[in-house]
């Protein structure tokens, strides 16, 4: 028994690990780069290639930057493995913004540096992809040397891991508040996963989209972390982050990732959003009005598929939001049915959320929440308490974004109610007009005739509920009139 037991434990040890692994190999690559390589967009990338040999277990680079003279320098960068450098997306394996401490792959999450995916490290050509973002004109050259080094002796994966993980939370039909817009420490948030699911949990919110910048890696925790909190559902996402302009993909496939590489005008747009369609999610325009590079200047006819647009973020504090409003009224009026959405874009491990994205589903699950949010049945409130408002047409189960067929109607009545609009104003909006109505109680039922003139086709119905100086607390998406 003693000899099978040793016999046994030498198989492990060969099956785990060679017995006689080949020493760490290394390559060097080095080189400047003056002014004129560097622009701040996202079409000023150079591929630096090199070659992994055949058993590699281990992945490091390590970087040394220099600027000359010393300046204001944004530099990202991006690793492509043996899959390819394509649009959109073939082999990407990670990036960091600004850091230059050590890259590290293997086949293991727990050693891999946390904005790069663990998994195979396959033979063949690799790439470094710097991008150079250049703020100072002082700048003369960048010069770079990235060692890297090649060991023998880890685990192995055959394939890129996987993310078991895509629950029904709750199985019921109803509102469910989604927050659409997180940041974690696998980007520029403050806190990881878990520290931002605490929070959210405690806010009384039912879902969650990680949406960090350009990566997907947090979500390789989503088992782990949902175990802590089943009552609460994880999504997968990514703030798709460029220089001209920032987008939520929510509803992913965990541990994905779509492309940032795109600057407006080059066709790129159209392709990446057709993907996030092929892969069932949603893609969502984001504080189309912030300040740039935030701010989305992508001409409309690249995002004409968009699925919503972020009107409300973090607060009505801003002239942003009520830009983003605005244009997304002009496309309601154009006849564009695009979905109007809100998001904390938390990046603090514990705060005060504010903005709660509430999503009619069939009940709470990733397929569910987008499908909700694809339909439109969505409003808006700046805090769970509310105010809430909701809005229907009496005779109908229209919740917003369903359509009612009018006829010959010159005027729909629509009901509406508000829950903790107290002292504030309700504003119903529609494809040629508008009214405000003072709200003079907690529990408030208001009930309104909306013109629908002889000559329109379409319209829409929606509702806003604002203090007296014009800060909205709540909105609603549109209910749509058609002959």
């Amino acid at each position: 028994m003693r000899n099978l037991r040793f016999v046994a434990i030498i198989a492990l040890i060969l099956i785990s690990a060679p017995l006689f692994a080949q020493p760490p190999q290394s390559v060097v690559i080095e080189g400047r780069r003056e002014p004129q390589d560097c622009a701040y967009n996202m079409g000023s990338f150079y591929y630096l290639p090199f070659d992994v040999p055949p058993g590699v277990t281990k992945l490091t680079i390590e970087r040394d930057m220099s600027i000359e003279p010393p300046g204001g320098l944004g530099l990202c960068t991006y690793l492509f493995d043996a899959r390819g450098i394509g649009f959109p997306y073939n082999g990407f394996r990670g990036c960091q913004e600004w850091q230059t401490d050590p890259i590290v792959i293997t086949a293991d999450k727990a050693t891999t540096t946390r904005q790069f995916y663990h998994g195979p490290i396959q033979p063949g050509r690799w790439h470094i992809a710097q991008h150079f973002r250049w703020k100072s004109k002082d700048l003369e050259r960048i010069r770079y040397k990235y060692t890297i080094t090649f060991s023998f002796d880890g685990p192995r994966l055959d394939s890129m891991p996987e993310v078991p993980y895509d629950p029904i939370i709750r199985n019921e039909p109803g509102w469910y508040t989604v927050d659409l817009h997180t940041h974690t420490i696998h980007s520029d948030g403050q806190g990881t996963l878990d520290e931002v699911a605490a929070f959210h949990a405690s806010a009384g919110y039912d879902a969650m989209v990680n949406t960090d910048h350009n990566v997907m890696t947090a979500q390789f925790d989503f088992p782990e972390v949902a175990a802590r909190y089943p009552n609460m559902l994880f999504l997968a996402g990514e703030e798709i982050s460029t220089l001209s302009g920032h987008a939520n993909v929510i509803g992913a496939k965990p541990g994905g990732w779509y492309d940032p590489r795109m600057i407006p005008g080059d066709g790129r747009l159209p392709k990446l959003i057709e993907k996030v369609h092929r892969e069932g999610a949603l893609f969502s325009v984001n504080h189309p009005f912030a300040k740039a590079p935030m701010g989305w200047a992508f001409p409309p006819e690249e995002w004409t598929n968009a699925d919503s647009m972020e009107i409300f973020q973090g607060g009505w504090f801003g002239a942003d939001d009520r830009q983003a409003a605005d244009l997304w009224d002009s496309l309601l009026k154009s006849g564009k049915r695009i979905t109007g959405v809100g998001g904390t874009d938390t990046h603090a491990k514990t705060a005060n959320l504010k903005v709660l994205t509430w999503v009619w589903a069939e009940n709470l699950s990733r397929e569910a929440i987008v499908d909700g949010i694809r339909k439109g049945h969505v409003f808006i409130s700046y805090q769970k308490s509310g105010p809430l408002p909701y809005i229907s047409v009496p005779g109908t189960s229209a919740l917003p974004g369903d359509t009612v067929r009018i006829g010959n109607q010159e005027s729909v009545p629509v009901q509406v109610r508000v829950v903790g609009g107290k002292d504030m104003t309700l504003r119903l909006v529609w494809q040629d007009g508008e009214t405000k109505i003072p709200i003079d109680r907690t529990f408030a039922r208001i009930e309104y005739s909306v013109p629908v003139k002889a000559s329109l086709s379409r319209s829409y119905v929606r509702l806003e509920v604002q203090r007296a100086d014009g800060v909205v607390f709540a909105l609603t998406n549109p209910i749509y009139f058609e002959r």
